[in-house]
């Protein structure tokens, strides 16, 4: 009889979830990830200080789900917990260095069930979800690897939607960046697939809309002359087009945008992005944006987290890592790299303060 009310009582709330009201930044401070802040600290306490995301890979990490909980109540009744889920079966179908991810799709709807079931539902959770995964179907949807991860990954990330919606939670799915998919034709093919994901699930309340510029370096604001070269030149103008796509669409869509990595303009011909020596932080997390659609600036990227290994011969090596714009002796990918998080500090625009 219990287990039938309980049943009962899940299946009404399910469909009674009220969303967060506008923007789930406003207001609120960002919960630093635990992992970063003891290493950032030896180079800088400034930038250790900083919010950032938690990712969450694997049912190793995302055990800590419930200890982080604890951490942002202790923070204050005024901070959200940030997560990145990024553990899609054939995860990175176009690269090597991050390759990998859930084992098949029903270990990955379990590794999001099990976030579901750690989240608190007292802490303001704000989810990024999928990392490349819709970008690589747009851009490389025709590579046998990624052709072969289509479906799971549009199943996998509409099931995590379904999944996580909840009266304290947000979520943005990842969009890609103005340089990779910032042309009219991506971003209503993009559009495409991800209303008819979010239908496919139910419609779920707590989307908000899109991440852009996740693990990149694309300036916010870019010169006239590289938006004369490409009218979707900086995220800023790719984030009002991508906010008109979904309109046209019939689903409303705010934005956040990383800025871990984009305090310096990088050449698009600087070559793939991978620990590009010359980069820099970008702004801290703030909801003064300048722009209608964006919600936030929030470092997203863990910064000076390797985005892979520079060694040739080691596994999941990409070429990029290891090209002339790259910094030498990066680690694997996900494994901390003190000498880039030295340069990203020293090249920080604008330069770090404390006080927040």
């Amino acid at each position: 009889m219990h287990l039938i009310l309980y049943s009962i009582l899940y299946l009404v709330t399910s469909l009674c979830v009220a969303a967060i009201d506008g923007n789930p930044f406003e207001g609120y401070n960002v919960l630093g990830n635990p992992d970063f802040a003891p290493l950032a600290s030896q180079v800088d306490t400034c930038a250790a200080s900083k919010g950032t995301f938690y990712w969450v890979t694997d049912y190793s990490n995302g055990a800590k789900i419930p200890s982080l909980s604890e951490s942002t109540k202790s923070a204050g009744s005024k901070t959200i917990l940030p997560i990145v889920v990024y553990g899609l079966p054939g995860r990175d179908c176009s690269a090597a260095s991050s390759a990998g991810g859930s084992s098949g799709p029903d270990n990955y709807y379990g590794l999001i069930d099990s976030i579901k079931r750690d989240l608190d539902p007292d802490v303001r959770t704000v989810f990024v979800l999928e990392p490349d995964a819709l970008g690589n179907l747009i851009t490389y949807g025709q590579t046998p690897s990624c052709k072969a991860a289509g479906d799971t990954y549009k199943k996998g990330i509409a099931y995590a939607l379904k999944t996580l919606n909840g009266n304290n939670t947000a979520i943005y799915v990842d969009a890609g960046n103005s340089a990779w998919l910032g042309d009219d034709q991506k971003i209503s093919s993009l559009t495409d697939i991800i209303v008819a994901m979010w239908k496919s699930a139910d419609k779920p309340k707590s989307f908000r809309g899109l991440a852009t510029n996740v693990s990149n370096y694309q300036l916010w604001q870019n010169s006239a002359a590289a938006r004369r070269a490409n009218k979707y030149g900086d995220e800023s103008t790719y984030v009002s087009a991508f906010s008109t796509s979904m309109a046209k669409a019939g689903l409303e869509a705010h934005f956040i945008t990383d800025t871990s990595r984009n305090g310096v303009a990088i050449s698009s011909t600087s070559g793939f992005p991978c620990n590009i020596e010359i980069a820099g932080l970008g702004p801290a997390f703030t909801t003064e944006t300048g722009n209608p659609h964006e919600d936030a600036f929030v470092w997203i990227k863990t910064p000076g987290m390797s985005d892979g290994t520079s060694d040739p011969t080691a596994p999941n090596h990409d070429r990029s890592c290891s090209s002339e714009v790259s910094m030498g002796g990066a680690p694997a990918a996900g494994q901390w790299f003190k000498d880039y998080f030295q340069a990203l500090v020293q090249h920080a625009n604008p330069h770090l303060t404390c006080s927040r």
